[in-house]
């Protein structure tokens, strides 16, 4: 099975190059989201089973890109990063059903491993009707 495609999300643009980068010459399909609005537009087309997402973006968190991912396909796995962490965070995003929260700096090779454990037994994402309103 070819390896899942995976939508990587950071408000800094040297964050989304070195992911995308890393996880393409793993064979990895990529796409990037820079802000929460053109997060929101790729999660809602549902293309995505494996969500790459830092916490803190803009105007939205990586916990509501969370809520509406999983709202659009429960089965869809989302890995959270910070570089600013906190309890309350932790605990919401476990809580919001994500499949892991990582620390940055990222360690690529703890990430990548996370990613292989993330798409074990990962299927295809179903087709299912447009999204009304993620917001």
């Amino acid at each position: 099975m070819p390896n899942p495609a995976i939508l990587v999300i950071d408000d800094d643009p040297s964050i989304t190059t070195t992911l995308s980068s890393f996880l393409k010459a793993k064979g990895y399909n990529v796409t990037v989201a820079n802000d929460s609005d053109d997060a929101l537009e790729v999660v809602a087309a549902g293309q995505h089973r494996l969500i790459l997402c830092d916490i803190y973006i803009d105007r939205l968190t990586g916990l509501d890109i969370l809520r509406a991912a999983r709202e659009r396909d429960p089965d869809t796995r989302v890995i959270l990063m910070t570089a600013r962490g906190s309890v309350g965070t932790t605990v919401e995003a476990e809580t919001g059903g994500a499949f892991d929260y990582l620390a940055k700096p990222l360690n690529l090779k703890d990430l990548l491993a996370v990613i292989e454990r993330a798409t074990r037994n990962l299927a295809a994402p179903a087709e299912q009707p447009p999204a009304e309103d993620l917001q």
